[in-house]
């Protein structure tokens, strides 16, 4: 991807974020392949109440092993002002794990879709899988942003327990649905207990 090309994504992604989030506080470039990755931090604002962090430059990555396939994503993560105990820097390397994780060609990355238990996730955090979800919450056109003739799909990752994962491979993402709608816990809270553990 050229120059210009970079710049005209980041301007339309950004752009979309900034009028959803604010200001951004912060931007990592990450360098993978020949390929250049951004994240943003957003910190919580008074109408948000939440942190964001958003990627720019996934859905211009090439897939392993498929040569002219692009992703057609870019991730975010929704965190409480304090990350959960956590710093920026630690949410924004798990952002870029998934971003490599969610390249290999044996991935498919789809809203629904979970994501293993995995010492990426910060140990701070009491759930340790991930969810691959539309970003709940959210305007409803920054789900689908169009750069170009690119659909650019923004996919929420939701931290998880292995139960509720269980749950979701066993009966489906409507059955999370009803256990976190019973719960007085945030879905974006990774400190919450399992939504299954009843109080």
């Amino acid at each position: 991807m050229d120059e210009l090309e970079r710049d005209v994504r980041r301007s339309v992604l950004l752009g979309a974020y900034v009028r959803a989030w604010g200001m951004p506080s912060k931007r990592t470039v990450a360098r993978r392949a020949g390929d250049t990755v951004e994240v943003y931090s957003f910190p919580a604002s008074a109408t948000s109440g939440m942190n964001h962090y958003a990627t720019v430059g996934v859905s211009a990555s090439g897939r392993e092993r498929s040569p002219g396939a692009l992703a057609t994503w870019e991730f975010c993560i929704v965190t409480p002002p304090d990350n959960a105990g956590t710093s920026d820097d630690r949410v924004t390397s798990l952002l870029l794990d998934v971003m490599s994780y969610s390249l290999r060609s044996d991935t498919r990355v789809v809203a629904g879709e979970t994501i293993p238990p995995s010492l990426l996730l910060p140990e701070e955090w009491n759930a340790r899988a991930l969810l691959i979800d539309d970003p709940r919450g959210e305007p409803e056109w920054l789900a689908n942003v169009h750069v170009g003739v690119q659909h650019v799909r923004l996919l929420w990752l939701v931290p998880i327990h292995a139960d509720e994962r269980t749950l979701i491979l066993e009966h489906g993402i409507d059955a999370f649905d009803e256990a976190e709608a019973a719960s007085e816990w945030s879905l974006a809270d990774p400190k919450r207990p399992s939504f299954l553990v009843k109080s």
